[in-house]
């Protein structure tokens, strides 16, 4: 039976709008889905395989964020809500990812230990050393774990400055982000004062004037 060169026509249109159509239901059914991802497993691992599911469905990047978060288990998803990522990170998952790294990686010590002796480094910033402990935390004690004495008090001896430490210890803060506020606003003070004084050392010497 021979068909005309309309009917042919007709049949490659349609051919062509139902593949565009169930393009992605169709690659849903051959990409395989990751399974749940369950706290404590290689999250480098698990999602190196999201990676490629999300690039075979073309995934926007703005939506992939929301999508891992769906295929965490219960604790590993509070442990990501407890953590500071900014809309902006969200919005592309690599900015996110190191945080995630850190919050969803489990280290060969136990965290509650890790805690414990975690100080501040000589590269880490107050702010960053606060939410290192956050992490610990979370790991330690669960979502509850801002309020926990022991999380506040490791960041308060923790500190490089041992003057800054004291101050921090002489007050009792009800959570850990209290605790950073204080120690950084504490911290803005000392710079701003040590600007003052310097500036008004050149002024005294510029103009002759004994210190």
């Amino acid at each position: 039976m021979a068909f005309s060169f309309a009917q042919v026509v007709i049949v490659t249109f349609c051919f062509i709008c139902i593949s565009s159509t169930e393009r992605g239901t169709i690659m849903e059914r051959i990409v395989q889905k990751p399974d749940v991802f369950e706290y404590g497993e290689d999250f480098g691992l698990y999602f190196r395989q999201f990676g490629t599911y999300v690039k075979a469905l073309k995934i926007a990047r703005a939506e992939q964020y929301d999508l891992l978060l769906s295929f965490l288990d219960k604790k590993a998803y509070a442990v990501v809500e407890g953590i500071e990522i900014s809309d902006e990170e969200k919005l592309d998952i690599d900015d996110a990812l190191p945080k995630l790294k850190k919050a969803l990686t489990l280290s060969e010590i136990p965290a509650s230990i890790e805690l414990r002796f975690r100080k501040q480094l000589e590269t880490e910033t107050l702010h960053d050393f606060g939410y290192a402990i956050q992490c610990l935390g979370f790991k330690a004690f669960g979502p509850n774990c801002l309020s926990h004495n022991s999380v506040i008090d490791t960041f308060c001896m923790g500190v490089i400055s041992a003057e800054l430490s004291a101050k921090l210890l002489s007050n009792e803060f009800k959570t850990l982000p209290e605790a950073i506020t204080f120690a950084t606003n504490k911290e803005s003070a000392v710079r701003i004062r040590s600007f003052v004084e310097q500036k008004r050392a050149v002024q005294r010497s510029v103009a002759g004037t004994p210190p």
